[in-house]
C-alpha cells in the first residue's frame, strides 16, 4: 500500500467515526453479540425465551469488552486518536485544525470539511463532478422551491 493509499483509507476511517454517534462507538461489539443471539432465535437452535436472555446478555458483554479493551474510550478520543495519526497534505489546514482544537473550538464540520479537502488534494482525477446525466441534472436545476 503506497502513502496516498494509506492517507486514503486514514481519512475515510476519520469520516466514519464523524458519522458514528458516541453510543455506537461504543457498542460495536454489542450489536455484533445482538446480530448473533437473533440468529440463533431465527434458525430456532434455542428456545424463545432463552435467546432473547442470549441476545441480551451478548449485546452487554459485547459493550462492555468493547468498551474495557478499546484504546479509546469515547468517540472524542478515537477521533483524535486518528487526526493525531495522520500525516497531512496541506499542513497549514491542519495546523487551523490543531489551533482550533486547542482553544476548544473544533467543530465536526471543520474536522469533515478538512478530510473531504485533503482526500480531493490526494487524488483530483477521483472528483467527479455530477454534471454527467444532463436529464437528471436538468430535473434537479428545473425544481422550484416554494
Amino acid at each position: 500500500m503506497d502513502i496516498d493509499e494509506k492517507r486514503e483509507n486514514e481519512l475515510n476511517s476519520i469520516l466514519l467515526d464523524l458519522g458514528l454517534s458516541k453510543v455506537r462507538h461504543r457498542m460495536k461489539l454489542g450489536f455484533i453479540g445482538f446480530g448473533l443471539g437473533m440468529f440463533l432465535i431465527v434458525e430456532r437452535t434455542v428456545p424463545p425465551n432463552i435467546g432473547i436472555a442470549l441476545v441480551v446478555a451478548s449485546a452487554i458483554l459485547g459493550a462492555y469488552v468493547g468498551y474495557r479493551y478499546s484504546n479509546n474510550k469515547t468517540w472524542e478520543q478515537s477521533v483524535y486518536a486518528k487526526l493525531t495519526a495522520y500525516d497531512p497534505l496541506d499542513k497549514e489546514a491542519y495546523r487551523t485544525l490543531q489551533s482550533l482544537a486547542a482553544e476548544g473550538k473544533l467543530k465536526i464540520m471543520d474536522i469533515h470539511e478538512w478530510a473531504l479537502h485533503e482526500l480531493m488534494a490526494l487524488n483530483p482525477t477521483k472528483t467527479k463532478t455530477l454534471s454527467d446525466d444532463d436529464n437528471a441534472r436538468q430535473l434537479f436545476a428545473d425544481k422550484k422551491v416554494y
